[in-house]
């Protein structure tokens, strides 16, 4: 098991490496996915799908689908950007 420092080196490495270049979504939601360990998913403010990286053996049919579209549906982004804190397991 990976240790807070590690993980936090992990997170810095990746933003030093992308000082002053475009960012790779899907390269920050792996390493997030990586050191959170969980399912990772970076959405812009009109709902676009811009990064994601699913847990080992992860299935879930209506993800699968928003990924496809490559969209949030308009009422699932609406309540994300209502969240003004952290919260754990938003259903």
């Amino acid at each position: 098991m990976k240790s807070l420092l590690d993980k936090t080196r992990a997170i810095n490495r990746l933003l030093q490496t992308t000082a002053g270049k475009p960012v790779s979504f899907r390269e920050m939601a792996e390493v997030l996915r990586d050191n959170i360990v969980c399912n990772v998913y970076i959405i812009g403010r009109r709902g676009k799908i811009l990064g994601h990286a699913f847990m080992e053996d992860f299935y879930c049919a209506t993800m699968e689908n928003m990924i496809g579209k490559a969209d949030f549906p308009g009422h699932f982004n609406t309540d994300m950007l209502a969240i003004t804190q952290t919260r754990a397991n938003i259903s």
